[in-house]
């Protein structure tokens, strides 16, 4: 496993607590010989999976080290190579789509509150807009009171 490798440090999004719990849940899920298993929402945008294998848009991956390729456990997200029904699949996984990370054997580990997904600018400019449809909608509409003074 690679700690951070394949990100640049000086990301624009600051580090939180959460990769550095994942990282240590898995340390010791492999310490203690069980098979560190993580719970993920596929509907984060970033996510890639191979989709036949989500439901009700969660999958649960093994990433013990005999199970997977290359693993890093980065700040931001979590890449691996993976075989699946004997394909092999470049597993994307954001940090902020992990839901839980334990070990498959005694259900031992962490559950993480679920983040909300970071906006794009499309998606803050429509936010906006609706915003001020509803302020629009929610002032009530008069007349206007403008009075000619001679």
């Amino acid at each position: 496993m690679s700690i951070g490798a394949r990100e640049n440090f000086s990301s624009e999004y600051p580090v939180g607590t959460k990769p550095y719990i994942i990282r240590a849940i898995y340390e010791w899920s492999i310490d203690n010989r069980h098979t560190p298993q993580i719970l993920v929402n596929t509907d984060y945008v970033g996510v890639a999976v191979p989709s036949q294998y989500i439901q009700n848009s969660r999958i649960i991956l093994n990433i013990h080290p005999h199970s997977v390729d290359q693993l890093v456990i980065g700040n931001h997200e979590i890449v691996f190579a993976a075989r699946f029904s004997g394909k092999s699949f470049q597993v994307v996984i954001p940090v902020a789509s992990v839901m839980a990370i334990y070990g498959r054997e005694n259900g031992q580990g962490v559950v993480f509150d679920e983040e909300l997904q970071p906006m794009d600018e499309q998606d803050r400019a429509n936010e906006k807009h609706a915003e001020g449809e509803e302020a629009r909608k929610a002032s009530p509409t008069r007349a206007p009171h403008l009075k000619l003074i001679k």
